[in-house]
């Protein structure tokens, strides 16, 4: 081997490392993102049932702010990320642009709650893929899921329950 070829060859790895490098990075942000935002939806969804509650009363709704910081941090993370699903982000954004805007006080009304949870089930829905978990949690962790959800799959075509599980 040339002094040229070796030089080539431990360039070409550094392009090749940074390119991978920039694509966990992202992964790792996009899945922050979701998880920041699963987790201002289910804030969202328990203080707005905890206030159905008449043990909840005399409340200071004057007070009463709905968690709202990992959407606003992180939705350009999720814009990028749910470009094949665009209907999921604009609903996202909806929802979100209600309760910042109106400053709800006491519990969400209409379809607004229904709403919520729907949301939270389809982002939770939205996974990175075996290879994307298995650069952010893990490989064993990623093989885990992927053979759980492909036992579920069979289970559901076969017609017959799963055994519960305490992990998705």
């Amino acid at each position: 081997m040339t002094v040229a070829a070796i030089i080539a060859a431990a360039l070409g790895g550094g392009i090749v490392a940074s390119v991978l490098e920039s694509w966990f990075a992202r992964l790792r942000a996009y899945e922050t993102a979701r998880l920041l935002v699963l987790a201002d939806l289910a804030a969202i969804a328990s203080l707005s049932k905890a206030l159905t509650m008449p043990s909840s009363y005399p409340a200071d709704v004057e007070r009463i702010v709905y968690p709202t910081e990992g959407w606003r941090q992180n939705r350009a993370y999720l814009a990028t990320r749910l470009q094949s699903n665009p209907g999921l982000f604009g609903r996202l954004s909806a929802i979100f642009t209600v309760i910042e805007a109106g400053k709800p006080y006491g519990p969400l009304r209409g379809p607004l709650p229904d709403e919520v949870g729907e949301l939270r089930r389809e982002l939770t829905r939205e996974r990175l893929g075996v290879i994307g978990e298995s650069v952010v949690y893990g490989p064993r962790r990623a093989l885990r899921r992927y053979r759980k959800l492909r036992a579920r799959r069979k289970a559901d075509a076969a017609g017959r329950p799963l055994a519960a599980s305490h992990e998705n």
